[in-house]
């Protein structure tokens, strides 16, 4: 079975089956879809119609369409996602269709080909014309199992919209990832990270979805599967907010909110990817936490640091199930760091921080970055269930 890749298909390019319609055909379509209208099934019926005799199934001519796509034109791989028929006439039992599909486009952002659909009856010319788009999966094809075992590097970042979700994408990206960037409320910033990527080099695909709402989590991590096959490194980065709010005003709404975010689409996402890295034996789990959780806690800070600490907590339990199947799970608990995420504590604390800090400055993106990327490398392959506190020094 030759399976072909999207860069192989070239604009332009062709592919036809030919097929006499026979009556068997008629009836298995009949019986697998239940459609028995008498235009198509009986004849003395059909004779009352302006066709005088029965008509073969619109859809059985257009699935031969589908045959085409998954078996020659992109071939096996190939997913029919969109089409838009037109019914030129009609199409009898014994007619000899041949049916052809061209390539008219390819969009690599999305791996998606469009193509234009025509099918002829010898005699008679064209019964139906129409276009559509096909989706190429990546597929893992290897059948070498020391092949298949190595890392893909294909790390899905979540949160990768903020700025030190950003970083680790530059980061991981410049080191060989091909990066899946989630967003939720700011996709523009994923896509303009995306081009930033790309120009760069590098390869970045873009996915949007509420990590709030389980379900959408279920249906985002089935397509990244679907669409990459194996990712082997998931970085936990998305965050709720902090909104400040003191204990006695706290509402079980935002704490719901933050253990979805942070504990609940992180167990679902570790759930849908942990099957591939078992399959290549390798694999690398990373929680992005805070600092905050190992020291005095903050005031107004309590739902942020209980979805940090339920984050902690399954990466530590993943560490113990995982570890024995090549896939090693690890904390980064950044202290403060020079985002916009700590702009709302004052600039004098912000100071005293970084003054009674033995490194005497604050962190940044990059140091997070680089201490993620050294977690993410094949060379990190017996650190696992640890917490890297990124402070500077602050509790030695």
């Amino acid at each position: 079975m030759k399976i072909r890749s999207f860069e192989d298909i070239a604009i332009g390019e062709t592919g036809e089956l030919s097929r006499i319609i026979l009556q068997s055909d008629v009836d298995r379509f009949v019986g697998l879809t239940g459609d028995d209208n008498p235009l198509h099934v009986n004849s003395e019926f059909a004779r009352q119609t302006t066709f005088k005799e029965p008509v073969v199934h619109g859809m059985l001519a257009g699935s031969l369409v589908s045959t085409l796509i998954g078996t020659q034109l992109p071939g096996p791989g190939a997913l029919w996602v969109k089409q838009e028929f037109r019914f030129l006439g009609p199409v009898r039992v014994n007619d000899n269709l041949n049916v052809k599909v061209v390539v008219l486009a390819k969009h690599a952002r999305d791996r998606t080909i469009d193509i234009e659909v025509e099918a002829t009856v010898s005699g008679r010319g064209a019964v139906l014309k129409g276009k559509g788009s096909v989706l190429m999966l990546n597929l893992d094809i290897s059948n070498d199992r020391q092949s298949s075992s190595k890392p893909v590097q294909k790390a899905l970042i979540t949160g990768a919209t903020g700025e030190i979700g950003s970083a680790i994408a530059r980061t991981l990206s410049a080191k060989g990832f091909h990066i899946i960037a989630h967003s939720n409320r700011n996709h523009q910033k994923a896509l303009a990270l995306q081009e930033e990527i790309v120009n760069a080099g590098g390869e970045c695909d873009v996915f949007q979805c509420d990590l709030s709402n389980i379900e959408n989590v279920k249906k985002f991590a089935a397509d990244i599967v679907g669409r990459f096959g194996v990712v082997d490194t998931l970085i936990l980065n998305a965050s709720g907010n902090i909104d400040q709010t003191d204990i006695l005003s706290t509402q079980v709404l935002n704490i719901n909110e933050s253990l979805s975010i942070n504990l609940l689409s992180s167990l679902t996402l570790i759930q849908q990817f942990v099957p591939g890295m078992i399959e290549q034996n390798s694999g690398r789990i990373i929680g992005v936490s805070s600092d905050a959780v190992h020291v005095q806690p903050n005031k107004g800070w309590f739902t942020y640091t209980v979805g940090k600490t339920a984050l902690e907590s399954l990466i530590r339990q993943s560490a113990i199930e995982l570890g024995h199947k090549g896939i090693t799970s690890n904390i980064v608990a950044p202290g403060m760091t020079d985002t916009s995420f700590v702009s709302n504590i004052p600039a004098r604390a912000r100071q005293v921080v970084a003054q009674t800090t033995p490194n005497r400055r604050l962190g940044t993106t990059i140091d997070i970055a680089n201490a993620i990327a050294f977690l993410c490398d094949s060379n990190s392959g017996h650190v696992n269930g640890q917490t890297l506190r990124i402070n500077g020094g602050i509790g030695v």
